[in-house]
């Protein structure tokens, strides 16, 4: 259940601020319906510019314009100058596309196919505390008999599948790490090269995670524990200043370091952008928004069967891609095995 209260209405916009019932989660939701008038829509930019929030915040509707000129098929080109303005708003708002799937053209004009218009004008949008506080993905329906296409916000929490094995970089800093793969490489496999290649791959899953849940799990906790630790060791050789503890402050420093560049190498792997290089560190909210909105897009809750109807849930979505591929490559048929004797009769 959510509680909402209208704050503000414009003639192309409601504003209203959210609370989730039993939580304290705030948020605030924009319904948008823009002027066919480009010039009207000025009005509409400057009213959700002029919108200062820090928290959540979600603007939803039809905004009657692209935002990128490659979101429109037919009829005259989309117009730069009011792409423009719209980039220009949502680049002071902070707002962008929320993860969707489903139909890229959200409107037609519903002509004949010589006069026939499709467009992008129907967006969900959101802020960064959007993304970090929720885990919603837009879904945008056939339009049936509407000229517009329905949209739907749909919780994933839910839905989250569960994470294969991924090799992670941050492994190879350990110094243990070369032993436990030279321990798996160097065990005799049977079969051809790169059946043993594969299998010792496998076997190495194994203590791979061993070594992650030992030395990697929680990185941002560890750092902090050993930012602490290094403080009051450093603390204490101000006070008495002997061997033992200045041998300590080195191997605390040493592994505060590691645990820094492990963690960076994890965020970086995550979010495969160069970026994070060269980032601010101050940076750090809009890092994670970005990695939770790639997370999400990597994500696909429904898929169109071969019969054409939309199916939901993982269970549903894996047959899908099972018959798919089941018809593309076959199945596997029971031959009669070789007879030796024949072959060693030779040709006759």
């Amino acid at each position: 259940m959510v509680n909402i209260k209208i704050k503000f209405v414009t003639e192309q916009l409601v504003h209203c601020q959210g609370r989730l019932v039993g939580d304290d989660i705030e948020f605030f939701l924009t319904f948008v319906y823009a002027q066919n008038d480009s010039a009207k829509r000025k009005e509409l930019w400057d009213n959700l510019t002029s919108i200062s929030i820090n928290s959540a915040l979600c603007v939803l509707g039809d905004f009657n314009t692209v935002l990128n000129l490659d979101e429109r098929i037919g009829g005259n080109p989309a117009n730069w100058e009011e792409s423009r303005m719209f980039k220009n708003c949502l680049g002071e708002c902070g707002l962008e596309d929320l993860p969707y799937e489903g139909s890229k053209y959200t409107w037609t004009n519903n002509q004949d196919l010589d006069h026939r218009i499709y467009s992008k004008l129907d967006r969900v949008l959101g802020n960064v505390e959007w993304l970090i506080k929720f885990d919603y993905k837009i879904f945008f329906m056939e339009r049936g008999i509407s000229d517009h296409s329905p949209m739907i916000l749909k919780n994933l929490i839910n839905e989250a599948p569960r994470h294969c094995f991924k090799y992670c970089d941050m492994w190879s800093l350990d110094p243990s790490f070369s032993k436990v793969v030279a321990d798996i490489w160097n065990q005799q496999q049977e079969g051809y090269s790169m059946y043993q290649v594969v299998r010792k791959l496998k076997m190495l899953k194994g203590p791979l995670r061993r070594l992650n849940r030992s030395k990697f799990q929680h990185l941002d906790n560890q750092v902090d524990e050993l930012r602490t630790k290094l403080h009051t060791v450093q603390e204490e050789l101000k006070i008495k200043r002997d061997p033992v503890t200045l041998d300590i402050e080195k191997k605390v420093a040493y592994e505060l370091n590691l645990k820094l560049k492990a963690n960076l190498l994890l965020k970086h792997q995550q979010a495969k952008a160069d970026w994070i290089v060269y980032g601010d560190h101050d940076s750090k909210l809009l890092f994670y928004a970005w990695l939770k909105k790639r997370k999400m897009l990597n994500q696909f809750s429904s898929l169109t069967n071969a019969k054409g109807d939309i199916v939901e849930g993982r269970a549903e979505v894996a047959k899908v891609l099972m018959d798919f591929y089941t018809k593309q490559l076959g199945v596997a048929k029971k031959t009669q095995d070789i007879n030796e004797e024949i072959i060693n009769m030779g040709l006759s």
